[in-house]
């Protein structure tokens, strides 16, 4: 459901929020700040009414962009980085 999505969205963007907050002045926090503020604009966009899917899907597939150049730079694990990509897959897939 719409509830769910937004829940493990929120989820994802809590976990990207609390890298950048433990990664303070570094390369890993310039990057997962942008995943995370991707996250929330795509939850901003399922919280209008009707929500903007479309917006959000475009949203996602940013996010999933910056966190792949995240794992390609070794920014992040590849085992931890490929668990969220799979996240964001699925968050995606459900729209």
């Amino acid at each position: 459901s719409g509830k769910t999505m937004q829940s493990n969205l929120s989820e994802a963007a809590i976990y990207f929020d609390a890298l950048v907050n433990n990664n303070v002045g570094t390369p890993v926090a310039d990057k997962a700040e942008d995943v995370r503020n991707k996250l929330n604009s795509a939850l901003a966009e399922l919280g209008k009414n009707p929500p903007d899917n479309a917006a959000a899907k475009g949203n996602i597939a940013g996010a999933q962009a910056d966190l792949q150049a995240m794992i390609d730079a070794g920014l992040i694990g590849s085992s931890e980085g490929s668990n969220l990509m799979n996240v964001l897959q699925t968050i995606a897939a459900q729209y």
